[in-house]
C-alpha cells in the first residue's frame, strides 16, 4: 500500500498536472451519501485529467461539512472554488430543473446558466459533465498518465487517485487510528453489511449474515477476530449470535437501524459531524483488515476496493463497477 509520503508526493504531482488549463471543471459535493460523493468525485477527477480541464472542488454545501468542507476531514489536493453562483442544492436539482421543472424553475435555471457562461467562461459544472464521466464509453478507456504512475484501465486509474485523496487531517487521523488500534489486533477479517435505504429502495438485495459467515469460513484465514461495520445494529447482533467461534468487534451504535440519507441530511451539523467521523473510523478499520468482505452494490464497498487495491476483497453480490 502507498504510505503517507507516497500519498503526499502523488498529491504534489497531481497539483502540478491539474494547474494551468484553459478550461475548468467545478465538482460540487452536496447531499448524496458519503461513498457516493467520493466515488463520483474520483470519476470527476479522472475525467478532468482525461479532458485537460483544471479540477476545482466546491465543498461548502457538502453534507459532511461542519466548518470548511473537504478540509474538515482531509488534506487539500486542489483549490476550492469561491464562486457561490456555481453552487446548487445537488446535481439532481439542476438535472430536474433542466429536464422536467415547472416553467418558473426552468426560467430561473436558464437565467443562471446565462450568468454562469458570461461570468465564468470555460467552466463546466458537475451536472453538465455527469452523464459523460459516468458513461460506459468513459469506463472503457485506458488511461496513461505517467506523472501519477497511471497506466491501465479505469480501476487502476481510480485506485491511484483514491489513495491520493485519502489523506486524513492529522487531528482526525490520530483520533481514529487510536480507537482502531485499541479495539483490534494486528490481523483480522473486515466485514461491511449495508442495510437501510439501500435495501428499502431496492438498489440491492439483502445478503444474510449466514452467507457472510460461510464466505469467511471458506477463506481459511486462520484468524479469530472479525470487525463488522454496519449501519444496522441488528445485523451486528445477529452476527454475534451466529458466530460464537469468532471474536466480533464493532463500532456500530445500538441505536442504529439502517442508514437513510434523507434522515442524515436533516440532522444538525454536530450530529452529521459525529456520524461522518464514525464512517471514517469504520473505513479505516476495513482498510487495515487482512481480508475484506462486503457488497459492491454499496458505494462504500466499491470505495474500499479502490483504497485496498483489490487486496483480498470479496463482494457478496456484484462485481466492482465505476459508478
Amino acid at each position: 500500500m502507498v504510505g503517507s509520503d507516497g500519498r503526499h508526493a502523488l498529491a504534489q504531482a497531481y497539483r502540478r498536472l491539474n494547474a494551468g488549463h484553459g478550461r475548468r471543471l467545478v465538482f460540487q459535493l452536496t447531499n448524496r451519501g458519503f461513498g457516493s460523493e467520493l466515488n463520483n468525485m474520483l470519476l470527476g477527477l479522472l475525467y478532468g485529467l482525461w479532458t485537460g480541464q483544471t479540477f476545482q472542488l466546491s465543498s461548502r454545501t457538502w453534507n459532511a461539512r461542519y466548518q470548511s468542507g473537504w478540509t474538515d476531514w482531509f488534506e487539500p489536493f486542489c483549490t476550492e472554488c469561491p464562486a457561490k453562483l456555481l453552487e446548487t442544492g445537488s446535481v439532481w436539482d439542476d438535472l430536474r430543473r433542466h429536464l422536467d421543472g415547472d416553467f418558473r424553475s426552468r426560467c430561473r435555471w436558464r437565467v443562471r446558466q446565462v450568468l454562469v457562461r458570461a461570468l465564468y467562461p470555460g467552466t463546466s459544472l458537475t451536472y453538465q459533465r455527469w452523464p459523460e464521466f459516468r458513461s460506459p464509453r468513459f469506463a472503457a478507456q485506458r488511461f496513461f498518465i505517467p506523472s501519477l504512475g497511471i497506466d491501465g484501465d479505469i480501476f487502476a486509474a481510480l485506485q491511484v487517485l483514491a489513495r491520493m485523496l485519502w489523506r486524513l487531517r492529522p487531528q482526525v487521523k490520530s483520533r481514529i487510528h487510536a480507537q482502531v488500534r485499541a479495539a483490534l489486533p494486528e490481523a483480522y477479517v473486515g466485514v461491511h453489511i449495508r442495510r437501510g435505504d439501500k435495501l428499502s429502495s431496492r438498489e440491492a438485495e439483502r445478503v444474510e449474515v449466514r452467507s457472510y459467515l460461510a464466505r469467511m469460513d471458506s477463506l481459511g484465514t486462520g484468524l479469530d477476530t472479525v470487525f463488522v461495520a454496519s449501519d444496522d445494529h441488528n445485523a451486528v447482533a445477529e452476527f454475534r449470535l451466529a458466530a460464537p467461534h469468532w471474536r466480533v468487534v464493532s463500532f456500530c451504535q445500538p441505536t442504529l437501524r439502517g442508514h437513510r440519507q434523507a434522515s442524515f441530511n436533516s440532522q444538525r451539523p454536530e450530529q452529521r459531524q459525529l456520524a461522518t467521523e464514525h464512517i471514517l473510523r469504520d473505513l479505516e478499520a476495513l482498510i487495515r483488515a487482512e481480508y475484506f468482505i462486503g457488497t459492491f452494490s454499496s458505494n462504500l464497498g466499491r470505495l474500499l476496493c479502490l483504497l485496498r487495491g483489490q487486496r483480498q476483497c470479496t463482494s457478496m453480490d456484484c462485481a466492482w463497477y465505476p459508478r
